[in-house]
């Protein structure tokens, strides 16, 4: 596997393919949506492989860390194209109309991450909560989303 995911020996009661996850949500499922953000991530890596396995927590921070300089990254370019695009529909009103007309920007959407608003420190907590409830288990480095997190998830989402 790649570096930083690991296999998980134990089969959980579904597949990781059968819970209804949105990229960096699992809503109205552990009562806390920094902890729900991150039992998501967590059970992307699994969903992407279409198989159960464990991230290691290096990997799974930095993933977050990346999350949150790609945000950052797009916010700068929304707000250079509207700098572009009010520049730009100037020029069109005092030539009256000779130049071309501007066209507004469309915002590109990032999908929603408690990261963007709140930065990592939540997350973070997050985790704890996760550790602490027993949804995750710590093999060395490695986390693994547990029984009790899958069953949970699977009576919120009513999966047989």
């Amino acid at each position: 596997m790649n570096e930083g995911i690991y296999l998980m020996e134990k089969e959980l009661p579904c597949s990781p393919n059968d819970i209804r996850l949105l990229k960096y949500a699992l809503p109205s499922t552990l009562g806390n949506a920094e902890a729900e953000e991150v039992a998501a991530r967590i059970l992307m890596f699994s969903r992407e492989r279409g198989r159960w396995v464990g991230v290691s927590y290096n990997k799974l921070i930095q993933a977050m860390e990346d999350d949150l300089e790609r945000g950052r990254l797009a916010q700068e370019m929304w707000a250079q194209e509207v700098r572009e695009y009010n520049c730009a529909r100037r020029k069109y009103i005092f030539t009256l109309g000779l130049s071309k007309k501007p066209s507004p920007p469309i915002k590109k959407e990032m999908p929603f991450s408690l990261i963007s608003v709140m930065g990592l420190w939540p997350l973070k907590r997050g985790l704890v909560q996760l550790v602490e409830n027993e949804w995750v288990n710590i093999d060395g480095d490695a986390l693994y989303p547990s029984e009790s997190l899958i069953r949970r998830i699977m009576e919120v989402q009513h999966i047989k």
